[in-house]
């Protein structure tokens, strides 16, 4: 379920706001750990083998999560390794699996976010920058938070927690929300899918007589889709964050992809 289908902006969003608002402050991260479950299981209702991966992914994140500290480094040290590796194993698999044997796996939405959530917390657990969830569902909740599964940006642990943990819903930052969400659908589907027709209309014209300036705009436009496509999906997620109350600021120092961190 993309940020820009109906059933989000017409039924899920309207739906879930008012929850999160009327709910009491203590309550509302559990509240929107259960609706990244909702959200997550609707999108992908109709690919059961690739729920039954992020299923296991999530139990192995939260078993590593949970497990005691151990004493010894060598022992955190495998604990860090296991939760960087094995994730980062089973996307490369899911991505085989689901180039070669696509009768009977289907790659799943978000998987990438996911991985890169589990293998944030494991990084961010050994150095000790982010203290373990309240509950394993508030765990779950950051790897499947739906703002960022479709298209990023790329939130690390720590500042999941911190937000979330703060999060206020005002009139104020649900406006800004709007303002941001609607800048980044112009950027995604206006401007970045011109220069995509634009792109197929060089690619097009070369086949038929190829020009060095042919290429040279074909390299520009290619750019230019690319960087409106990806800052227009962060700005979107950024602006449903806000919406919930979890603003979440541009990067300066990545400015090009506007992403946190």
């Amino acid at each position: 379920m993309e940020l820009t289908a109906p059933a989000f902006l017409f039924l899920f969003l309207p739906l879930s706001l008012p929850l999160l608002f009327l709910l009491p402050a203590p309550h509302r991260r559990p509240a929107l750990s259960l609706l990244s479950v909702v959200w997550y299981t609707v999108a992908n209702l109709g690919n059961l083998p690739g729920l039954a991966h992020i299923a296991l992914l999530l139990f192995f994140t939260v078993l590593l999560a949970y497990l005691p500290t151990p004493h010894s480094i060598a022992g955190g040290k495998l604990l860090t390794v296991l939760g960087v590796t094995v994730p980062l194993l089973s996307f490369a698999a899911a991505r085989i699996l689901g180039e070669y044997a696509h009768e009977i796996y289907t790659y799943p939405t978000g998987l990438l976010f996911v991985t890169l959530g589990a293998v944030s917390y494991a990084v961010d657990r050994a150095r000790g920058d982010v203290v373990r969830p309240q509950s394993p569902l508030e765990l779950i909740g950051y790897l499947l938070f739906f703002p960022i599964l479709t298209a990023g940006p790329v939130i690390r642990s720590k500042h999941y927690f911190d937000r979330t943990e703060q999060m206020a819903m005002t009139p104020h930052l649900f406006c800004d929300g709007v303002r941001c969400y609607m800048l980044g659908y112009i950027k995604r589907i206006a401007v970045a899918a011109i220069l995509l027709r634009a792109m197929d209309e060089i690619i097009a014209y070369a086949a038929i007589s190829f020009h060095l300036i042919s290429l040279l705009l074909l390299l520009l436009f290619s750019y230019l889709c690319f960087y409106f496509f990806v800052t227009g999906s962060a700005d979107m997620a950024r602006g449903v964050c806000a919406m919930y109350g979890i603003p979440l600021p541009r990067d300066r120092h990545n400015a090009p992809f506007a992403v946190t961190p």
